[in-house]
């Protein structure tokens, strides 16, 4: 069942099983829905969403996932690991036009949670509130922020490929830094227990985190940390903390304070520290 609300489809099934329970939405119920998010989306509204085409809620959530990757030639998963489990996912594809657009997924389990913050908000805790909403809004950043960082190589899009590792890292890092000031539930303990164990993944890789990966979750770990005011210079003083770590960390900030005024210079003058933790 599809929904258009301005330029974007919300797709929903009137039927969910989530966590062994079948829920049913008759059509008043599914207008409820197609408003609520509507209503989240404007609350949205001063930033980029022009690429995000289709919001997916599934009941099939791994089945229609799957099957965009594999049609538009994404690597087929989502991150499940025992410290870390996807709900949602966004996904950038060609349209006919070859234009670069985005579709973001979520799992069932998301929709049955922002109905009840929506509906009945007094039964749900501050910050679990902000978990189920930060979790909405999460991709919606990553829709915003893809779609400013395409603008800094409009003039010459081929260059983009050259700062993969950069983006890998910065994207990470600004959706978990704005969801925290917006939406805050990290707890400052969790979070450098967290860092800790990729600033050791990080210098002993193993076969099972690639180092991308665990450079992502850093991006994420030292995005909440500037969020909650500190660094890792303050957070990691029983850790040895490299210095090409440390210059990444002042990067990010530096490039956070003139976001998203970026030109493909300002890049450059950070790029090969980025590059560095990658070899």
């Amino acid at each position: 069942m599809c929904n258009r609300m301005t330029n974007i489809t919300l797709h929903l099934s009137p039927t969910y099983e989530i966590e062994g329970k079948e829920y049913h939405f008759d059509q008043e119920a599914i207008e409820m829905i197609r408003t609520m998010i509507g209503d989240l989306l404007r609350s949205f509204s001063g930033y980029d969403l022009s690429n995000l085409t289709d919001i997916y809620f599934p009941s099939d959530y791994d089945q229609k996932l799957f099957d965009f990757q594999t049609k538009h030639n994404h690597e087929v998963g989502y991150t499940n690991t025992q410290t870390h489990q996807g709900f949602a996912m966004i996904i950038e594809y060609f349209n006919e036009n070859q234009e670069v657009k985005s579709v973001v997924f979520y799992k069932p389990i998301i929709l049955l949670q922002l109905y009840g913050v929506c509906t009945i908000p007094n039964e749900y805790p501050e910050r679990i509130q902000n978990l189920i909403l930060g979790t909405f809004y999460h991709e919606l950043f990553h829709v915003h922020d893809f779609s400013n960082y395409q603008n800094v190589f409009k003039d010459d899009p081929s260059f983009m490929f050259l700062f993969e590792d950069f983006f890998n890292i910065w994207s990470e890092y600004y959706v978990h830094r704005m969801i925290e000031s917006l939406f805050p539930n990290a707890d400052i303990n969790d979070v450098i227990t967290e860092t800790k164990r990729n600033l050791r993944n990080l210098d002993s890789p193993s076969i099972d985190v690639s180092v991308r990966d665990v450079l992502s979750l850093l991006g994420r770990n030292i995005g909440e940390m500037h969020s909650l005011g500190v660094d890792l210079i303050q957070s990691i003083d029983d850790y040895p903390v490299s210095a090409t770590i440390l210059r990444v960390e002042r990067h990010l900030d530096m490039l956070f304070n003139q976001y998203p005024k970026w030109t493909i210079k300002d890049l450059e003058s950070v790029i090969q520290d980025f590059i560095l933790l990658v070899k």
